[in-house]
């Protein structure tokens, strides 16, 4: 099938077929076709299905007749016609391969953006090389080379020099395709994700061995991954959960959003391709690592808490409604709730198997055996994480990353980017706060378990506490200052003609923050409940070879989170919480 696509498109109009508008006619290329459509026309799926295929047929002569547009105002498209041509093109089941293709990537508003949406091409014949990736297929290092060479984004970034080009495959082939790109001219990385998989031993998979694969791996929320890759399979949760290759337009639209709110925290995407379900983006080169790779190792990251806080702060205040206006706001919150089948995995590994017997949850055994039982006991636990539950699938507060961890940031001393947000959606700001809390807290219990004669852990003990401190009153100081400064903006959450009062301002901001505080204390402790007793562990805890000194560490943790989770409301501020984890 000849078609590519390489950009998400943000937005998304439904008219009427009747009320077709046609206010300016221009000429454009559709993988080398020449195309007359009408600027600003606002256009249906069936009209922009009828055009697709019309474009398709037309390759091979490369011309594309004025008598096979779209017809003038007030005209409609024939399906018998539209099946007719899709037949032509597909086959016997074309049109209904056609209708199911284009209505999960139709986001477009006019027929002048289908040239942006669709293709990259310049008014040329297609080359073969076009042609052949023009649907899904698994790439290896040699078909990675021709695809590059058809993509003018990512061959320009080589200089188009392929003669010394490295291509380096990085993790497990088996759960995922990324690639390292590189030649004396520039770099960047590759991934591709598929939506098939079977895991046969789902369990050793996550093994406290199946993290040290090369300085590119690290653990993901389900076990691991390797740099900048979203893996598109279940690694944990048995052999056929459902992963679709779409959660790869989910991340590039997040990466997109994050990145330009966030641009020196988020790796750059050079380009993305729907059909290919391929991400190509910034390599970040050594030294930087993965941020819990270098907490393991005692490493101290001076600049970590204002690049995190600078990060939380931008990206959820400007997603939310303190700027927004509802109809924008909705409009994002719609078209992220196709990332269903992740946030629904989110739902059943952190806020329900830890607290049920299933055969996925597991822990230090015999050690845990005890606590674990008693997180199943818990009603009071169980109360709350519910409530929890509730706020996560509920509540679209900001644009989420999703799964931020220590295990999707890449440091060095003077940089952190943020990457991985392949779980993206709209959900309460507290949610990502607190996933990144959350684990500096089990990274902090976990020092005792890395301490050894030359090196008693104490004072980089020290250093994360004053990171968590740090974090979240930078956090605070910058979301409320970026407050401040649009107060009088297109927000509608608190619109001025109602609180243009100082005092009343005073009193929304304290109880936002307040409740803010308290729902990031809640999300932080169910994540850290479900890194001991639940599917997927953190390298922090795995990497002690010893079990009974690890058992000790997940315990401190464990008892922590659980009073945290259930008497949250009680902290009126971060300072009283490194108080409290001190005591643990």
């Amino acid at each position: 099938m000849a078609l590519t696509m390489n950009k998400p498109c943000r937005s998304r109009r439904e008219t009427d077929e009747e009320n077709t508008l046609v206010k300016e006619e221009c000429s454009y290329s559709i993988l080398g076709a020449n195309v007359t459509g009408w600027k600003n026309e606002q256009v249906t799926e069936t009209v922009l299905l009828f055009l697709v295929v019309k474009a398709l047929n037309s390759v091979e002569q490369h011309t594309f007749c004025a008598a096979t547009t779209i017809a003038p105002h007030n005209s409609r498209t024939n399906r018998e016609e539209l099946e007719s041509e899709s037949c032509k093109a597909f086959g016997g089941g074309g049109f209904k391969a056609l209708v199911g293709i284009v209505r999960r990537t139709s986001r477009i508003p006019s027929i002048w953006d289908l040239r942006e949406y669709l293709c990259s091409t310049p008014s040329s014949p297609p080359s073969a090389a076009t042609m052949v990736f023009s649907e899904f297929r698994p790439l290896d290092e040699k078909t990675l080379v021709e695809y590059i060479k058809s993509v003018p984004a990512l061959s320009s970034k080589l200089g188009n020099s392929f003669d010394d080009l490295s291509v380096k495959e990085v993790g497990d082939g088996n759960l995922n395709f990324v690639y390292i790109v590189s030649n004396s001219a520039g770099s960047f990385v590759i991934k591709q994700v598929t939506d098939t998989f079977t895991i046969r031993n789902p369990k050793a998979l996550c093994s406290k061995k199946s993290w040290a694969m090369a300085n590119f791996v690290s653990f993901s929320s389900h076990c691991f991954k390797a740099q900048t890759s979203a893996l598109p399979y279940v690694r944990c949760i048995g052999e056929s959960w459902p992963m679709t290759k779409e959660r790869a337009y989910f991340e590039t639209l997040a990466l997109k959003e994050e990145g330009r709110l966030s641009p020196e925290h988020v790796p750059e995407v050079y380009h993305f391709d729907r059909t290919m379900s391929l991400i190509a983006m910034r390599y970040l080169e050594p030294p930087h690592i993965i941020l819990r790779k270098g907490l393991i190792a005692g490493i101290e990251y001076p600049l970590l808490a204002e690049h995190m806080a600078d990060f939380m702060a931008r990206t959820l205040f400007f997603t939310s409604l303190l700027f927004r206006s509802t109809t924008e706001h909705k409009r994002d919150v719609a078209e992220f709730c196709g990332n269903v089948e992740l946030c629904r995995l989110t739902e059943q590994v952190v806020f329900s198997d830890p607290y049920k017997i299933s055969e996925y949850n597991r822990w230090t055994t015999p050690y845990l055996d005890r606590d674990a039982e008693a997180v199943r006991e818990d009603n009071l636990l169980k109360l709350e994480v519910a409530e929890l539950k509730s706020l996560f699938i509920e509540r679209g507060q900001a644009l989420l990353h999703g799964d931020l961890h220590t295990g999707s940031v890449m440091v060095t001393p003077e940089s952190t980017q943020v990457i991985d947000p392949e779980f993206a959606f709209y959900g309460p700001m507290g949610f990502d706060i607190g996933a990144f809390l959350g684990n500096l807290i089990l990274a902090f219990f976990s020092q005792d378990g890395h301490a050894d004669e030359t090196n008693d852990r104490k004072a980089y003990k020290e250093w994360i506490l004053k990171t968590i401190e740090d974090t979240w009153n930078l956090f605070h100081h910058k979301f409320t200052s970026l407050w401040d400064e649009h107060r009088n903006g297109a927000g509608e959450a608190y619109l001025p003609a109602i609180y243009s009062n100082p005092e009343v301002q005073l009193l929304v901001q304290k109880k936002y923050m307040t409740n803010l505080f308290h729902d990031s204390l809640g999300f932080g402790a169910a994540k850290m409940i479900r890194r001991i007793v639940g599917v997927a562990h953190v390298q922090d805890f795995e990497s002690i070879a010893d079990a009974a000194k690890r058992a000790t560490c997940e315990r401190r943790a464990l008892d922590l989170a659980k009073m945290l989770l259930k008497e949250r409301r009680k902290f009126e501020g971060i300072a009283e919480i490194i108080s409290a984890i001190r005591q643990y």
